[in-house]
């Protein structure tokens, strides 16, 4: 996921770092005899070859879309037609990038422990609101006169590390492959599925940092502003990030979107020539002022770039309450970086001076440096809440939406009750019929609108989100539900300052955590931040910045550990309404209320609106239940290992990834 609106802010501040792909007859008479890209500048028809190495692919991107897509395409109809679509996507991307060496499919493996809490949300979420869809849906068709639909929802949290689908969808990317190289000897295809450990992209950039050539260059598919942040943190700059052109207009456009390429290498040179965020470009140095005597290191400020870019979301932690990129946090994070780097900081935010060990920089942080950015912010958060209030206030009140019918917004209110678990109509199934297409697709638009207003009923309700945002009493109100809703039992933790020092030291353990996940890879495993929420940023920066032993517990090493098997992630991130995906025994355990694990599977969870209105209900903090790793490790070992099915015991194995190539015409022989 990354980054909340970060590529819409990049493309506008840079449109030059984006090329449209041309596929099948743009390509023209050439396309046969040519194994190379054909790209376009976006406000240009001037067209080049590119010639691309190595294809990565990271098959997440690509699953979720072929299998429920959501531009208006016509949804599959069972698994089947899912896998077919996913090949053929496959072969629209290798038909585009004409890769001449190498083809890497990765799928997410079990990951780390701290991306563990944000996909157990994830999908905790998508269960609650596949439900209140399928009740306002139900309850509007029968309301018209029409037969709820007897088809049961195909469950998108099947796309999770050991479950059958994503089982099913390893051996399809097999069959693929070896038609591939088939097609074309020379290509090498390696599948990296949901055995091996790891996220998709991160797999990716392990891989290109131990095997990539220095001249070797690289497309790497994927959605996700996490890639963008990978491609510069390699330093390399052959890289093009492949993903499919986002329509910022409002018009609806036909067929599927254009592909394009996002140059890392033009990215690249755009942030070190930026005076907005390279300070170093435009400003000569006092050679007399010590804390300006540093050599300029432009792939360290890109290191910077990378770094202030989490702190407007990341996978791993929570947001800070005061920066967000559409209320201008990053654009104030950049220009605050570019005046202080070359008279106050005194150094890079990456370079640490070379801690024994670890080279300098690459991923890790300064933390006391850091910390001055986020001081300066911390003098502005009270005013950047209330304008943020005042803002969705005043959006809120503004009429949106379509010309008002009454008998619509009526059915639209009592599918919204629906939502709620209020009793659908009860009607005798000799008075309903079949909706037709037009009628089902109306009915689906009206349920949409009631999910909306349902969610707007839960903002009005909540009485999580604070209505005083940023105003007096806001620290003490904002940290009073934090720790409500956080851990106990902390060690030296003793009353309510103690604990948002705790709090924020945990932050800045994360905040390394995160760029040496980028940089270098996995450093722990077993790591997690156990809290809903981040800190506010003057306790962030306090907490670093003063005097005592906050400084050297933001900077403690982290523990290793290792994976869990495929079969215990799933039980730590699903919900109880896709427990159909676990084993047998496992399903009784997630469902049945006098299980020793029920209390990590509730069925009803409080959603926080956290300042965010009605529709961004997906940036809500759910309120889960955090997972106990080891309740569910031992549980599972006990009650559910020695049932399992030696199919069951194969896809509970982490391994390797696997290497297609095509086979010699003479191996074998003498």
């Amino acid at each position: 996921m990354g980054v909340p609106a970060f590529f819409r802010w990049l493309a506008n501040r840079y449109p030059c770092v984006m090329l449209d792909l041309l596929e099948g007859k743009e390509r023209g008479e050439f396309d046969r005899s040519t194994n190379a890209s054909l790209v376009k500048e976006t406000s240009g028809d001037f067209a080049r070859w590119v010639q691309v190495d190595n294809l990565f692919i990271d098959c997440n991107g690509v699953v979720h879309p072929c299998c429920h897509p959501e531009n208006g395409a016509p949804q599959p109809r069972n698994e089947r037609e899912m896998l077919d679509n996913v090949g053929k996507y496959l072969d629209r991307l290798v038909a585009a990038v004409r890769p001449t060496k190498l083809v890497y499919l990765a799928l997410d493996g079990c990951a780390p422990r701290a991306k563990m809490n944000q996909q157990r949300e994830r999908r905790f979420c998508s269960a609650r609101e596949a439900e209140e869809s399928a009740r306002a849906m139900g309850e509007l068709l029968k309301r018209q006169g029409h037969k709820p639909s007897s088809k049961q929802r195909w469950d998108h949290n099947a796309i999770t590390p050991g479950t059958p689908f994503m089982d099913s969808l390893a051996t399809y990317c097999r069959t693929w492959a070896s038609k591939a190289v088939a097609k074309q000897p020379s290509l090498r295809v390696i599948i990296s599925d949901a055995s091996t450990p790891g996220e998709g992209e991160h797999k990716i950039m392990d891989h290109i940092r131990r095997c990539g050539g220095e001249d070797e260059r690289h497309a790497v598919c994927g959605q996700d502003a996490d890639l963008m942040f990978l491609s510069l943190a390699l330093h390399a700059p052959r890289v093009y990030v492949l993903r499919e052109r986002v329509n910022t207009g409002r018009g609806k456009t036909t067929g599927p979107p254009r592909l394009q390429y996002l140059s890392a290498q033009r990215l690249r040179h755009c942030l070190v020539r930026d005076p907005g965020i390279n300070g170093l470009c435009t400003t000569q140095l006092d050679p007399r002022n010590k804390l300006s005597r540093f050599e300029r290191d432009d792939e360290r400020l890109l290191d910077d770039f990378v770094l202030l870019c989490f702190f407007v979301g990341n996978d791993f932690l929570p947001q800070l309450p005061c920066l967000s990129i559409p209320d201008g946090g990053l654009d104030l994070l950049l220009a605050l970086y570019s005046r202080a780097l070359p008279r106050s900081l005194g150094g890079y935010l990456t370079d640490d001076g070379g801690e024994r060990g670890y080279p300098c920089g690459a991923g890790r942080v300064h933390v006391k440096r850091v910390a001055a950015l986020l001081a300066v912010i911390a003098d502005l958060e009270p005013e950047i809440l209330r304008r943020r209030a005042r803002r969705d206030a005043q959006s809120s009140s503004k009429k949106h939406g379509e010309r008002s019918d009454a008998k619509k917004d009526a059915l639209v209110e009592m599918a919204a009750r629906a939502c709620g678990k209020f009793d659908a109509l009860s009607l005798e199934d000799d008075d309903l019929r079949e909706p037709t297409q037009q009628e089902a697709a109306s009915t689906k638009h009206l349920a949409e609108r009631a999910v909306q207003k349902h969610a707007e009923k839960l903002l009005k309700e909540s009485d999580l989100n604070d209505p005083c945002i940023g105003q007096k009493g806001f620290r003490e109100r904002y940290y009073r539900k934090v720790l409500k809703h956080g851990p106990t039992k902390r060690e030296g933790v003793t009353d309510r300052e103690s604990a948002i020092r705790d709090l924020s030291v945990e932050y800045w353990r994360g905040v390394r955590f995160v760029a040496e996940y980028y940089h270098r890879g996995c450093a722990s495993w077993s790591w997690c931040y156990p809290w809903h929420y981040a800190p506010l940023a003057r306790d962030l920066a306090r907490v670093a910045l003063e005097p005592g032993e906050g400084l050297r517990k933001c900077c403690t090493r982290f523990e290793r550990g290792a994976p869990l098997p495929p079969l215990q992630q799933l039980m730590c991130v699903l919900p109880p309404a896709s427990a159909h995906c676990c084993p047998r025994a496992a399903q009784r355990l997630m469902t049945d209320q006098h299980s020793p694990l029920a209390k990590y599977y509730p069925r009803d969870f409080p959603l926080d609106p956290n300042g965010k209105p009605a529709n961004l209900r997906w940036l809500w903090v759910a309120l889960v239940p955090p997972i106990d790793v080891q309740v569910v490790a031992s549980t599972f070992a006990s009650q559910i290992q020695p049932t399992l099915t030696p199919d069951e015991w194969r896809r509970n194995r982490n391994g390797p990834a696997e290497l297609v190539c095509a086979i010699p015409p003479n191996a074998g022989t003498n």
